[in-house]
């Protein structure tokens, strides 16, 4: 075979965690979904890994983990998103590595990315060297292999990162074709086999340039209307020359299914086809390399990336690049954010390196080593981490001191993700983002014993101007959109009491990176008021830093709340003052509570976003729960009157719904609903009249699909138990009228069919599935 093909998906996310917390936010923008990494995930990513193949018939007969024939990077912080939050996906793109493995004769179709995304070549040396050897040592860790290719960000290129890439082992990159300066050979750049690329230290490294034509229809273009009409003319394209030839695209890789629907179906069909071609295999760019070593040599143009025709000015000026959604807006903004940035970074390496110093030999080669800190970690292995790296036993405070360093170093590096300046104005929610943890770099300095940053670094921020008149500068988006996101201990205590309150787990959502253990609390209620109050010592996971505090959480009802927490100094009697609080609680004695808790008292709207809608949720989940088994006998009772059509009936009705709506959701979240109750239920509804909450019921039913399709891929539970289930969940669908997708049904059964497992045929045809053979399309 001399004729090859390779598809290119770069798969990121910029970091969208809250700095303080850990936690993605709510993004409304991202609605109906929780935020925009849940959105692409349940859009994109997943799919891609189980991507629905059609018959003759338009039903699927099989599904396709389609990173496992093409060649894939998929950023670190998204990766670590997705074992947290999507463990599927997460699990489908580390089989498809091994799976590629044995494909392609010991070439894995993963290849590693920059840590944090940002423009190499505007990074310090510092910066770039980590960011690199980050990237290397989250993909060893996840893939377990050593990366062959290196992902650059933006495809931004220079020779001091090659020469970085190459001193970590890499062996090739990829770039856009306008990236090549100048071949040796004096003519146009040819896509179909790899180049030299000899470096200032002696160095060589191999350098691929995608086909950009292709690559700009499948992006922007029709090419994904016909995943096998694609894969056709990439086979065409391929040139028919002696010796072995690619044709290669690379492309963001949400373009198969987020930015073009069913785009993951395409790919999928495009593979497929290309693997049927007899004169065409299909191969990743290690493989190639090995069958093509590059003979040709190239250089590259310096500072030039795949998305700025000005090179790297758009991560740095007013260039003019941006998204296009508002071509009348200027960039103004982009300069004076990096150069605040900047100027803060520097400010804080001096710090790094001083305070460092006095527990590390080399506190940045610590920090280059580092990276394994931000994943799953037990506390005590983060101090065993630290322990080492000094070579002496530490104390709590020098424990503190070195895990508080390393974050602040962590946060400065992401400062500089790359799509804080992508996009067309600085109240982005991605410039939001890099924000957010300069924000957090000025807390940890200022608890470093380093103050008088914040000023200058607000004055620069006053220099950079936002397109909406309404918000002024990027000081005053600092102050709307970034400072209330911010979170110290107490205020973490203060909404733990307020968890307490209503038995939520502070852990499962909203704080994960933190440690609480309780000592002395209280609880107790009277007539329209409900009571916490006790003492915990509350630890973060990411500083090491821990503090004893007296908390407080008072509920009215409906949305009168009040929480509050005080750090208890040194020599002070945790009971006494429990006590006092206490008896002024019990009291309703407001003016002693705010002596005692001064500016730590909080209301419902200084919680954090989720934890404000998570505990609204509770109190309306509550209020609904009355509501309901209030109104259930009278609606029973006298439901006839729902049959006149007369006005008379309308307060009936309305108590009606109430009954409905709580009756449907909370028996789907059972663990094995009564679907036939759940029938009767919809088919009297309808008779009354009463218009269901679809978008509610619809979100429902969504999580009880993924549930289920979880449940049969673990194979822990009775087949037979989740099928009918699933049988009945789409029985009801029918009857409300849901309009769900049924992906994660098609992608569980066609995977129970593969396994040789009975299946009922006529669930399969439900679902859109064929009820042939099983296909094996990995």
């Amino acid at each position: 075979m001399s004729r090859y093909v390779c598809i290119h998906g770069h798969f990121y996310q910029p970091p969208r965690e809250n700095p303080w917390t850990g936690v993605v936010e709510r993004q409304e923008t991202a609605s109906p979904w929780h935020d925009w990494n849940e959105r692409i995930a349940d859009q994109c990513y997943g799919p891609c890994g189980a991507a629905r193949l059609l018959d003759e018939e338009g039903r699927i007969f099989a599904t396709r983990n389609c990173y496992g024939s093409m060649s894939f990077n998929v950023g670190p912080t998204l990766l670590g998103w997705l074992e947290d939050r999507r463990p599927w996906i997460y699990r489908s793109i580390l089989e498809a590595d091994r799976i590629g493995i044995e494909r392609f004769e010991g070439h894995g179709p993963a290849i590693a990315q920059v840590y944090g995304h940002a423009i190499l070549p505007l990074a310090s040396e510092r910066d770039r060297r980590t960011q690199v050897v980050w990237g290397i040592s989250d993909f060893v860790r996840r893939f377990r292999r050593r990366p062959e290719g290196m992902w650059l960000p933006e495809a931004a290129v220079d020779t001091d990162s090659l020469e970085m890439l190459v001193g970590e082992g890499i062996k090739f990159v990829l770039l856009a074709p306008h990236q090549a300066l100048r071949l040796v050979s004096d003519g146009p750049v040819d896509v179909s086999k790899p180049y030299i690329c000899r470096l200032p230290s002696g160095a060589e490294i191999s350098l691929f340039f995608y086909d950009g034509e292709l690559a700009r229809e499948m992006a922007f273009g029709a090419a994904l209307e016909d995943g096998r009409r694609l894969a056709r003319r990439l086979s065409d394209r391929c040139s028919d020359r002696n010796g072995p030839a690619l044709e290669h695209v690379a492309v963001d890789g949400e373009t198969f299914g987020h930015h073009h629907r069913f785009g993951e179906m395409a790919l999928a069909a495009c593979l497929d086809e290309l693997d049927r071609l007899p004169d065409v295999d299909l191969t990743v760019y290690g493989r190639f390399l090995e069958i093509c070593p590059p003979k040709s040599e190239v250089e590259i143009v310096e500072r030039s990336s795949w998305s700025c025709v000005h090179g790297v000015e758009r991560w740095r000026s007013d260039c003019g690049c941006s998204d296009g959604g508002h071509p009348q807006w200027h960039q103004r903004w982009r300069a004076p954010m990096r150069n605040a940035l900047e100027s803060l970074q520097r400010e804080v390496d001096e710090l790094f390196q001083e305070r460092g110093a006095s527990l590390f030999s080399d506190p940045w080669a610590v920090r280059d080593r580092s990276e394994r800190l931000y994943s799953k970690m037990f506390p005590s292995n983060r101090v065993a981490f630290l322990r080492d790296e000094a070579g002496r036993d530490l104390s709590f405070e020098e424990e503190s001191l070195g895990l508080s360093l390393l974050e602040m170093e962590r946060c400065s590096m992401l400062m500089f993700s790359s799509c804080g300046w992508f996009f067309d104005d600085i109240c982005r929610i991605e410039a939001i983002q890099v924000l957010r943890y300069a924000a957090k770099v000025l807390d940890l300095t200022e608890r470093l014993g380093k103050s008088g940053l914040r000023k200058p670094f607000l004055e620069a921020l006053e220099k950079a101007p936002s397109n909406v008149p309404e918000l002024g500068d990027g000081s005053r988006i600092f102050s709307f959109f970034v400072e209330p996101a911010s979170m110290d201990l107490p205020r973490v205590a203060a909404h733990v009491a307020l968890y307490r309150l209503f038995d939520l787990d502070p852990g499962e959502t909203e704080f994960p990176l933190i440690s609480v253990k309780d000592g002395t609390v209280c609880r107790c209620s009277s007539e329209g008021e409900e009571r916490f109050f006790g003492h915990m010592t509350v630890r973060s996971e990411l500083t090491g830093r821990s503090m004893e505090l007296l908390t407080l959480a008072i509920w009215w009802g409906g949305r009168r709340i009040l929480c509050g927490a005080l750090p208890i100094t040194e020599g002070a009697d945790p009971e006494v003052l429990l006590e006092r609080v206490r008896l002024a609680s019990n009291r309703d004695d407001r003016s002693v509570l705010g002596s005692i808790f001064g500016h730590r008292l909080y209301s419902l709207r200084h919680l954090f976003r989720d934890s404000r809608d998570r505990v609204v949720d509770e109190i309306k989940s509550r209020c609904e729960k009355r509501l309901a088994l209030a109104v259930k006998d009278v609606v029973l009772r006298d439901e006839n009157l729902l049959l006149l059509d007369g006005g008379e009936s309308v307060p009936l009705r309305s108590a009606a719904k109430i009954f409905v709506d709580y009756r449907l959701n909370r028996e789907l979240s059972t663990e094995r609903p009564s679907y036939g109750d759940l029938l009767d239920l919809l088919s009297r509804s309808r008779r009354w009249g009463v218009q269901l909450d679809r978008e509610r019921l619809e979100k429902t039913i969504r999580s009880r699909t993924v549930f289920l399709a979880m449940e049969l891929e673990r194979n822990e539970v009775d087949t037979d138990v989740v099928l009918e289930d699933m049988s009945g969940i789409l029985d009801l669908m029918d009857r409300a009228d849901a309009k769900v997708d049924l992906w994660p049904f098609q992608k569980a059964l066609l995977e129970l069919k593969e396994r040789a497992e009975n299946v009922d045929v006529r669930l399969l045809q439900r679902v859109g599935c064929s009820t042939g053979a099983a296909t094996d399309r990995r």
